[in-house]
């Protein structure tokens, strides 16, 4: 049975999927505010894959 997944999930996602080494540079070599963003973006997305 397919779930329903609203459309900005499904964009952080395919995002972080997309992203990932880039996004791991980042928390790595970034400024603060991007670590930060890079950070919660990978947690997202984590948190949304191992609930599916």
């Amino acid at each position: 049975m397919a779930k329903n997944i609203p459309d900005h999930v499904m964009r952080t996602v395919n995002f972080y999927l997309e992203n990932r080494v880039w996004l791991e540079e980042i928390v790595k070599f970034g400024d603060d505010y991007s670590q930060a963003m890079a950070i919660e973006i990978i947690k997202k997305a984590k948190e949304i894959l191992n609930q599916n």
